[in-house]
C-alpha cells in the first residue's frame, strides 16, 4: 500500500446523532498531529463502532465475530484501511487484505471500512486530498462540511429547513448542487 498521499488517524468521538435523521457523526483525529476528520456514519453503523467502544459481553457470537471466523478460516488478513473518495455524498474506502502473500483492495463504505479497521485492530488513513474537503474550525465541538461530502438525502432535508426558515441564499446553492448531482 502506498502511503506518501495518506495520513493516519484514529477514533477520537462519536456523536450522539444530527438533527436529520439516522445520521451521526464519527470523528477521527490523526495520529500524530490535530487535524479532526468528521465522518458521516448511519445509524447501523454507530450501533456497531458503539457496541466496539463499550463491548457488552454476551453468550453468542456477534456479526463481526462471525466475520472474524470467516476471515481466519480463509486466511485473509485485513491490514490496513483508507478513506479515499467522496461519491454523492458517500464516503468510500478501501480495506487493503493480504492473501497467500499478495495484497487485494475491497472497495467499502468508510463507515464499513472503520468497523473493520477498529475490530481487526489495524491503522486507519485519510487520503490528503479528501481531507481538504472536510474540516474542522479551532473549536472542538463544531465541524463544516463541504456540501459535496453530503448526502442526497441529507441536502433536501437542510434545503427543507434553509426553505422553511427563509434561508434563501443557502437554498439556492443546495438546490444547484442537487442539480449537479441529478
Amino acid at each position: 500500500m502506498e502511503l506518501s498521499n495518506k495520513v493516519e488517524f484514529k477514533l477520537k468521538a462519536l456523536s450522539k446523532g444530527l438533527s436529520v435523521k439516522d445520521v451521526y457523526i464519527l470523528v477521527l483525529c490523526e495520529k500524530y498531529g490535530s487535524t479532526l476528520f468528521p465522518l458521516p456514519i448511519t445509524q447501523e453503523q454507530e450501533t456497531f463502532v458503539a457496541g466496539m467502544m463499550n463491548p457488552v459481553q454476551t453468550n453468542r457470537p456477534s456479526l463481526l465475530e462471525s466475520l472474524r471466523l470467516m476471515y481466519a478460516a480463509s486466511g485473509v488478513i485485513v491490514s490496513a484501511v483508507c478513506i479515499n473518495n467522496v461519491i454523492d455524498g458517500e464516503f468510500k474506502a478501501e480495506v487493503y487484505q493480504i492473501h497467500d502473500g499478495e495484497e487485494t483492495v475491497c472497495d467499502v463504505s468508510a463507515g464499513d471500512a472503520i468497523i473493520l479497521a477498529m475490530y481487526f485492530r489495524v491503522p486507519i488513513y485519510v487520503d490528503q486530498n479528501l481531507m481538504k474537503m472536510a474540516s474542522s474550525n479551532n473549536c472542538e465541538h463544531t465541524f463544516s462540511f463541504s456540501i459535496k461530502s453530503i448526502s442526497k438525502d441529507m441536502l433536501k432535508e437542510v434545503l427543507a429547513d434553509a426553505v422553511k426558515n427563509e434561508q434563501y441564499e443557502i437554498a439556492s446553492i443546495i438546490r444547484d448542487e442537487l442539480k449537479k448531482r441529478a
